[in-house]
């Protein structure tokens, strides 16, 4: 499926638009009706050689204008309406400025009832306006209910289109709630192709939905592969109720009072006081202030919301100041509830260069992770190799600063860490234990090197697939076996010694620099079921990483 939404000013022909290609009527509100515009999102979809093309059918009148951005999430482009007799109006230069900020690129431009024309249709100041916005797909063609040929139209949008999604988050930004007798609870909404529909969890809350059943377009699914309309009916009501701009994804995502915005320009109207509304999703709130980051080589805004909510990085954000009447767009660099981590990123008084903002950052947004760099994932948050061997530092060097401030208070204003993390992050590092919000060292213990033996005799020479009962032996002798590098863990029950791990290293380097998780089973001799643990166990030793879903790797030796 395809997801477009309309745009254009009042009375443009959005909805004749829609109800031409589609056959349906999308203002079903009696309002809607008496006043002949659209006030609510309206939604429905027609096909094309198999292909589901649905449309979200948004408000024109500057009154409803907060409906208009809810229907913007998540598209893969817009259908964009623009009156022949009118020409370019007030909404159209506000949608298409709210369009061009929130990152959407694809942008299918009718200039719509031609019949009514009674000279040239002038297209050029149109097509120099949308010409100067950098890396923006347009096409412009021409539409009357009356003359035009619906094959002809459906094709042109079919062809135009191709399905592209930049941001990769899997999440649904709910846009409507509403009850079915003998149904219960049923929430819709656009959802992004990358999330997962077989788990779901509504915002920072810790069940997830207890879901009947999934339609998309009156079908039954259990998975997409596109962006897709979907309409969740759920089993019972949430700890919590849903409604339109809520954020379903397949992580619980914590509410953050700070979000960091990395835009294409920093604007001089964003900096002084004024009314500023953020959207995000379907979601909107009056923000409490606006400050830019001093930085060299982008722009970073640090707005601070009214009331937490969850959002997710990468994810686009518009910024409305109301007074003025202009928009500021970009992406969602990082998101957080530390006022310490704030305070210090702004009170640098050197410009900041990409380097010197990640030595502040304590997790590398997803954006910038850079390939060349070996990076450990704990609850969806990247850190570097480099960054936990300065955090180790940091610990040994203050360890009576962070016993006497106490781990967590430490952790949470010095080195920008949450308390849920810290065991997570100590386990990376393996020379720390935490008893009663103190560190301890831990001290590495005589290996005994009978038990190694043991051990040994059961995993076998080869890359080993057999498991072993690591907990029949002493615990701390084994301990001290794993804290000395004589064995490493590839699951809870499959250990291989420091033997393997060079052997495994010496089959790596036969590979190709970047090589599929085929080549790499070849190579060892390993079914599908060991070799995935095997490469993750690569991947943690820093030997390998990840660089696409199909679990392609490269090499980092």
């Amino acid at each position: 499926m395809t997801v477009l939404a309309t745009a254009g000013h009042v009375d443009h022909g959005k909805s004749t638009l829609v109800n031409f290609l589609t056959n349906q009527e999308t203002d079903r509100l009696e309002e809607e009706k008496s006043r002949g515009l659209t006030i609510n999102l309206g939604y429905t979809y027609f096909e094309y050689k198999k292909r589901a093309i649905s449309i979200v059918d948004v408000p024109g009148h500057q009154d409803y204008f907060k409906n208009t951005i809810a229907g913007f999430s998540n598209v893969n482009g817009v259908l964009f309406c623009i009156d022949s007799i009118q020409g370019w109006s007030k909404q159209s230069e506000e949608h298409f400025r709210s369009i061009v900020s929130l990152g959407i690129r694809d942008i299918f431009v009718i200039f719509t009832k031609t019949d009514l024309l009674v000279s040239n249709l002038e297209k050029e100041p149109v097509v120099k306006k949308f010409s100067d916005v950098k890396d923006l797909n347009f096409k412009i063609t021409e539409f009357s209910s009356k003359t035009s040929n619906k094959e002809v139209l459906h094709k042109e949008i079919n062809d135009f289109f191709k399905d592209n999604e930049s941001y990769k988050e899997g999440t649904i930004w709910v846009d409507r709630t509403f009850s079915i007798e003998g149904i219960g609870t049923v929430v819709t909404g656009t959802a992004s192709k990358y999330i997962d529909l077989s788990r779901l969890y509504l915002g920072d809350n810790k069940n997830p939905l207890e879901v009947k059943k999934i339609q998309s377009l009156g079908k039954d699914v259990n998975k997409i592969d596109s962006t897709s309309r979907i309409a969740i009916s759920l089993k019972k009501n949430p700890s919590q109720t849903l409604q339109r701009g809520d954020i379903l994804s397949n992580n619980l995502i914590d509410k953050s009072e700070y979000i960091l915005l990395e835009t294409e320009n920093e604007s001089e109207s964003f900096k002084r006081k004024g009314t500023i509304r953020a959207y995000f999703g379907t979601s909107n709130q009056i923000v409490k202030q606006v400050k830019y980051l001093s930085a060299v080589d982008t722009n970073i805004a640090v707005i601070q919301l009214d009331k937490p909510m969850s959002i997710t990085e990468g994810q686009s954000v518009l910024l409305h100041d109301l007074s003025k009447n202009e928009f500021l767009g970009g992406e969602v660099l990082l998101k957080t509830s530390n006022k310490f981590h704030i305070k210090k990123l702004l009170k640098n008084k050197e410009p900041l260069d990409r380097n010197s903002l990640f030595e502040i950052l304590t997790f590398t947004p997803k954006k910038y992770l850079d390939e060349n760099i070996s990076y450990i994932e704990i609850e969806d948050k990247f850190i570097s190799i480099e960054k936990l061997n300065l955090i180790n530092k940091n610990i040994t060097d203050n360890l009576k600063i962070v016993n006497t401030s106490g781990v967590e208070d430490y952790f949470y204003k010095i080195l920008f860490i949450e308390a849920k993390l810290i065991t997570k992050i100590l386990e990376q590092i393996n020379e720390f234990d935490v008893v009663k919000n103190q560190i301890i060292l831990n001290q590495k213990t005589k290996v005994d090197l009978s038990i190694y033996k043991k051990i040994l005799n059961e995993i076998t020479s080869e890359l080993s697939i057999k498991e072993v009962e690591i907990l029949k032996y002493d615990k701390e002798a084994v301990k001290a076996l794993f804290m000395n590098n004589y064995l490493y863990r590839i699951n809870k029950k499959l250990v291989i010694s420091v033997d393997h791990r060079d052997k495994l290293i010496g089959l790596l380097k036969t590979l190709p620099e970047a090589f599929t998780v085929k080549e790499f089973k070849d190579a060892t001799n390993l079914s599908r079921k060991y070799a995935i643990p095997y490469l993750e166990f690569l991947d943690r030793e820093s030997l390998t990483t990840k660089i696409d879903d199909s679990g392609k790797r490269k090499k980092l030796v």
